[in-house]
Parts: C-alpha cells; structure tokens; sequence
C-alpha cells in the first residue's frame, strides 16, 4: 500500500509540474503579449499631432488609460449633437463619418482617430461616427487624459497651448464670417 501512496504522490508531482509549466509559459505569453499591445498603440497615439514629440514615460501612461472598445457594423460610435469628453483611435476596422444630415463625408480605418476637440473641450459632437465592419476602437476619455496632465505638467502646457490655437482659430474663423456677411 505505501508503494502506491509514493506512486500516486509522484504522479502529481510530474502533472503539477507539467501544469506549473504551462502556467510559466501562459503568462509568459500574455506579459510578451501585453507588452507588444502597449509598443503598437504608443505608435498609434504617436500618430496625432497633440501626442507626438513627448516623453516615453508621458505616452506610455497615455497608452494605460485606453480603453478597448468593440463595436459591431451599423453600430454608431458617437452621434451628432451628443456631448463628448473622448478621443477615439480605430485599431481595426472601417468607420464612416456622417454629416448632421446623415451623409457620408469620410471614411476612417486603421491607424485613424477622431473626437480630438471633445477631448480637450466640452463640445458637443459635430458629426455622427458608425462602424462600417467589425471595429476595435480605443478610447481616451478626458478623466484619463486629466491624470496624465497631472504626472506630466510639461504635456499639460503642451495640451493647453493646443487648446488655446483651436479657440483661437475659431475666433479667426466667426470673424471671418462676420466680415464677408456684414
């Protein structure tokens, strides 16, 4: 009997290492695959102009506030009219961008974003965004973007100073029309 007891004990000693092992490996796997997510959507949010040209440290924290998000064809992403506080960057997938008469004015994929004034300013969203195909979108939100801001205080005057020439063009533009139609 004491011979089976050993049999049976070294039996699960080899399974549990067998299991130990591919435990090790699973997350092994999953902290490469993290790793990786976080490499390919640093170059992502590199992409926009607002995020290039700051600090590794500033756009990794960046990259830990996105949310993955997945929307289904014909499911709309943000409607006209709708208050905003995000910024959207399309991973994979086909978006299309309608008017407030609901016409098709552009077409987003892959490497694209948009909602980047909704997240600087409280504005309400000046077009309709549907997915086109099965879409993975990530999501900045302005909560997310505010803790960055306070880690990062240079980012926060770059995020200000692009603030202020957006309001600024505005400005520019209102009197412009102002001008040409008296």
């Amino acid at each position: 009997m004491g011979t089976s007891y050993i049999y049976i004990y070294m039996c699960v000693c080899v399974w549990h290492c067998r299991w130990f092992r591919s435990i090790t490996v699973f997350v092994i796997c999953t902290a490469l695959r993290i790793s990786l997510e976080s490499v390919l959507n640093q170059r992502l949010v590199s992409k926009v102009a607002l995020f290039r040209d700051v600090s590794d440290d500033c756009l990794h924290d960046l990259t830990a506030q996105l949310k993955s998000q997945i929307y289904i064809p014909g499911e709309p992403i943000v409607v006209y009219g709708e208050m905003g506080n995000s910024m959207f960057f399309v991973l994979r997938g086909t978006l299309e961008v309608l008017d407030a008469k609901l016409q098709s004015v552009a077409i987003l994929q892959d490497g694209s974003s948009f909602g980047k004034r909704c997240l600087l300013m409280k504005e309400r969203r000046d077009s309709t965004v549907r997915a086109v195909t099965h879409c993975e979108l990530l999501i900045l939100n302005r909560i997310g973007l505010k803790k960055v801001i306070f880690d990062h205080p240079d980012f926060g005057e770059k995020i200000y100073v692009t603030t202020i020439q957006i309001v600024h063009m505005e400005e520019i533009e209102h009197i412009c029309i102002i001008c040409a139609f008296g």
